[in-house]
């Protein structure tokens, strides 16, 4: 497996936080494994998660991305 980049993107921000899914994806087998990443990554720099399930999050990217 690859080296995963160092994360540069902002992820209070929804933007951001979506940016850097879509930047580790290539590292994984799927989405729900990027997004496990991502949460880990997010809760290592802030002390908690940012959402409750990977259905809360994939039903949040659907919505950010309906309306964006």
């Amino acid at each position: 497996m690859a080296t995963i980049p160092q994360n540069t993107y902002d992820l209070t921000q929804i933007k951001g936080y979506f940016s850097r899914f879509f930047n580790l994806l290539p590292y994984f087998k799927n989405g729900e494994e990027a997004y496990n990443y991502l949460e880990n990554e997010y809760f290592k720099q802030y002390g908690q998660y940012k959402y409750k399930s990977y259905n809360s999050f994939k039903a949040s990217k659907s919505k950010f991305f309906g309306l964006y």
